[in-house]
């Protein structure tokens, strides 16, 4: 009956090289957690950028329509103004375009929210981790399998094969 009422599948003590798979899986959450959030801010700060720039390009042309001054300055120099605000605009856009942080932001997180995820499936023992008394080198196999999987994924996807991780 014991055998039956049996719920903790947690093992009673982890190998050596299960411990080294564990310590690498955690330090690539950390990493790619890292580059994530490096990311984010570089994408919120070039739609906060893209936003601001737009706002003040309207803000010229309303200006500039109503009267031929603009605080002070001159219709040219408030033309001149509008066209530096414009070209900034479209080189944050360039940039944004061309590193596309929230594509980068995005995959890096999955990738860490998902390896995170097999890193508890493995030290609980459930899912695909399930381990019989035979069996215990091969789940050890299938969570090093696993950990490749996740990086070769996040490494070919998520527009970053010109990132620091290929190096």
């Amino acid at each position: 009956m014991n055998d039956v009422a049996k719920i903790d599948n947690l093992p009673d003590k982890h190998t050596i090289e299960a411990l080294l798979l564990l310590r690498h899986a955690w330090s690539n959450v950390d990493a790619y957690t890292y580059y994530a959030d490096h990311y984010k801010k570089i994408a919120k700060f070039c739609y906060f950028m893209m936003l601001l720039l737009g706002i003040m390009i309207v803000s010229m042309g309303v200006m500039l329509f109503n009267s031929d001054n603009v605080m002070g300055i001159n219709r040219t120099n408030a033309n001149l103004i509008t066209l530096g605000l414009s070209l900034s605009s479209a080189i944050v856009a360039g940039y944004t375009s061309f590193m596309n942080p929230a594509a980068r932001w995005h995959h890096l997180r999955s990738s860490a929210l998902t390896l995170e995820s097999e890193i508890w499936q493995f030290r609980t023992r459930t899912g695909k981790f399930r381990q019989n008394d035979l069996d215990a080198r091969l789940v050890e196999t299938s969570f090093k399998t696993s950990i490749k999987d996740v990086e070769n994924s996040m490494l070919s996807g998520g527009d970053l094969k010109r990132t620091k991780f290929y190096r």
